[in-house]
């Protein structure tokens, strides 16, 4: 997996909510490699490894558009997720709540934080198209989790961003 991580700069925000507004120039950002072979390894991931794309738009609405979907996404909005809901959960006892608090929840939660920012991002106009995972991880976070700067979080939005207002692609959308 691929190490995700920006140095902190002198003239950037100093906390997690100026983080969270900051206004970035495109500009300043390299747009992230989309070039490749498609094939039929790479299709079949295609669920758990993808980006978005909406004609006319430009960088600060895709930026706008990615925050709000990402919030929802990771249940900032409703403060939910399913490692609070599931812990105790379990007729394993205490060995079956942790087996599942350390396995079964962080994926259940990867698999609705996708499904959520698939469904707000499709309403908001955002076509999704498939990318490898190596090329996908150069601009996401696979792992988002309390722990994670919110600087990270933010420049990975940004570079989502330049492909979300970037040149249109030109393999086929895949839907919801």
């Amino acid at each position: 997996m691929a190490q995700f991580t920006f140095a902190q700069g002198p003239n950037d925000p100093q906390s997690d909510a100026q983080w969270q507004v900051w206004q970035p120039d495109p500009a300043n950002f390299a747009q992230p490699e989309m070039a490749f072979v498609e094939t039929p390894a790479i299709v079949k991931d295609y669920d758990k490894y993808f980006y978005f794309h909406r004609q006319n738009t430009s960088f600060a609405d895709a930026l706008t558009d990615l925050r709000e979907c990402d919030a929802r996404a990771r249940g900032i909005w409703q403060g939910k997720s399913a490692r609070g809901e599931t812990l105790g959960r379990t007729a394993y006892g205490l060995v079956g709540d942790l087996a599942n608090t350390l396995i079964f929840v962080p994926a259940q939660d990867r698999l609705f934080r996708r499904a959520n920012l698939r469904r707000c991002l499709y309403f908001k106009g955002y076509a999704r198209y498939g990318l490898p995972k190596a090329l996908w991880e150069a601009f996401n976070l696979q792992h988002i989790e309390a722990a994670t700067p919110e600087r990270d979080i933010q420049m990975s939005l940004v570079r989502q961003a330049l492909v979300a207002s970037g040149v249109r692609p030109v393999s086929r959308a895949l839907g919801l």
